[in-house]
């Protein structure tokens, strides 16, 4: 935000100050707005002190250009603040042009003020106090960045430059008419210097310079300037000071508020293939944003347009490891120095995955339907793919009735397996085509197990469970899982009822549970 919008309202300057000083600080929220006049007044100081003590004092230089001066103070309750003119006058009600005092807060309105250092006084308990003077005076501060709307990718410098104008003229510290009118004093001295919030709520400060060799054109002539690293996404509260030392001596303020814009965030793979691999993430939501540049293995490959947020990188060597870089640019053509990289593995190339498991965000019942070829049949290289956000897979042991946590050992035919993803994957699977092919078998036990279909082709569940699986009458219920929706599917019983048919079809890859009635052994295809 500039000058221009906080001169507007004074209320809106001080409850911004504060702010940007203290943002747990809510008592600038109880300032009478009514009691401030409607006029373009000017932040021209900003002090604000934690856990004073009794008695505590500092001074305000006020210059002879301002025309009307306002103070507000705000504190603990408990405490109180005393205003003292130059020539030692303690103003209230009778002596200003409007006054307000609570027990938190004081407004003070003076017309035509005197020249000199004004002087607050806090009294009472000890307590955390701010306060603002606001003037009306031609002497204003000014500043701004190279960016209009003060928005800049993170990891990027922001040049702030300010310079002091009167009636909306710029002035010059060394030779400017109007300046020393105003001033009449060539031994004074104009500095600046800017205090920064950082989006961590850490503070720092820099000086600004009027030497040409900042940012800020040629040396003396008003303009200082310097650079602001963003070394993080978020905002960046910035004030501006500027102080004249002389005989009439004055302070002006003006703020800056500078937004970093974030990378784009949650970049992960979603395949496992031998020859390619395919990135998504999400973009940033600033509406600077233009593109995302990205590198494989350091080689710069393709700029990526706002809002495809994908990347599939082909031609790849089975079974290597990939690091994918990314930085954003805006619009503008700045770019993020913020680089986000992530490193996927491409699947072995031994053979093509015959089927694929299908991974939707939260917990998935799955199984394999064939034997698994030798070092591709361990969970943690079938799921190695998989972002499991701290989950654990599991297994059931319907004998014992608990809950194994699956994270090494085979998967196993006719297993049923609970898996946790972050995201929407693709799980490929590589069958054994070198062992002598033996049905698998899997004891079931009264009660619930969790079990798969074996097969390639969806069968119904009379095949799965009774002509093939052999447990004729001793099975009762099968359960499934929508693989999306996450929510059991109709009950299959072994009865007549057509509602609950056993005609209906199982499928490949899915999880069920099966209710038996009595131990029994459950039989699979090849």
């Amino acid at each position: 935000m500039g000058n221009t919008t906080l001169t507007n309202d004074p209320i809106v300057v001080a409850r911004i100050i504060e702010h940007l000083k203290n943002p747990d600080t809510s008592s600038w929220n109880n300032i009478p707005t009514d009691s401030l006049p409607d006029q373009n007044l000017i932040p021209a100081s900003l002090k604000n002190k934690g856990n004073f003590v009794n008695g505590y004092m500092y001074s305000i230089p006020i210059d002879k250009s301002v025309k009307e001066a306002i103070l507000l103070a705000t504190w603990e309750s408990g405490s109180g603040v005393s205003i003292i003119s130059p020539n030692n006058i303690i103003m209230d009600e009778a002596n200003s042009n409007g006054y307000s005092l609570s027990d938190s807060f004081q407004y003070c309105d003076v017309l035509n003020p005197t020249q000199g250092l004004w002087k607050v006084q806090f009294t009472g308990e000890n307590s955390d106090f701010s306060s603002v003077l606001l003037v009306d005076s031609p002497i204003q501060l000014v500043s701004s960045t190279q960016s209009p709307e003060n928005r800049f990718p993170a990891g990027n410098y922001a040049q702030i430059n300010a310079h002091i104008i009167t009636n909306g003229d710029s002035v010059s510290t060394v030779d400017s008419q109007e300046y020393d009118n105003i001033y009449n004093d060539s031994s004074g001295t104009l500095t600046m210097g800017a205090e920064i919030q950082n989006p961590d709520g850490s503070s720092s400060m820099i000086v600004l310079y009027d030497d040409g060799t900042h940012g800020d054109s040629g040396a003396n002539d008003g303009i200082f300037g310097n650079r602001i690293l963003l070394s993080k996404s978020g905002q960046y509260d910035v004030r501006i000071i500027a102080n004249y030392s002389g005989s009439d001596a004055f302070e002006r303020n003006d703020f800056l508020t500078l937004v970093a814009d974030p990378e784009i965030t949650d970049l992960h793979n979603t395949t496992f293939l031998p020859d390619r691999i395919t990135w998504t993430w999400t973009d940033p939501s600033s509406t600077d944003f233009s593109r995302v540049m990205v590198y494989i293995d350091d080689v710069f490959q393709t700029n990526v347009t706002k809002g495809v947020q994908t990347y599939t990188a082909l031609s790849l060597t089975p079974d290597t490891d990939y690091t994918i870089a990314t930085r954003s640019v805006s619009t503008t053509g700045l770019i993020n120095q913020i680089w986000v990289n992530d490193t996927a593995r491409t699947a072995l190339s031994s053979q093509p995955p015959t089927y694929t498991i299908k991974l939707y965000p939260g917990w998935n019942f799955v199984s394999t339907p064939k034997k698994l070829a030798a070092g591709s049949n361990t969970v943690e290289v079938v799921f190695a793919n998989v972002d499991f956000d701290h989950h654990s897979s599991l297994l059931y042991d319907g004998q014992n009735k608990t809950w194994i946590q699956f994270t090494s050992g085979v998967v196993k035919p006719l297993d049923g397996i609970w898996v946790y993803s972050k995201y929407q994957v693709d799980v490929p699977l590589q069958f054994d085509t070198t062992s002598i092919p033996i049905p698998p078998s899997k004891l079931v036990y009264r009660g619930w197990n969790a079990i798969g279909e074996t097969g390639v082709n969806p069968i119904s569940a009379r095949e799965l469970l009774t002509q093939v699986g052999q447990l004729n009458g001793n099975w009762d219920t099968l359960i499934g899982i929508n693989a999306s929706s996450h929510v059991s599917e109709t009950y299959i019983r072994d009865s007549t009822n057509p509602y609950f048919s056993d005609l209906k079809l199982t499928y490949p890859t899915a999880g069920y549970w099966l209710q038996m009635n009595l131990d029994d052994t459950l039989e699979g295809l090849l």
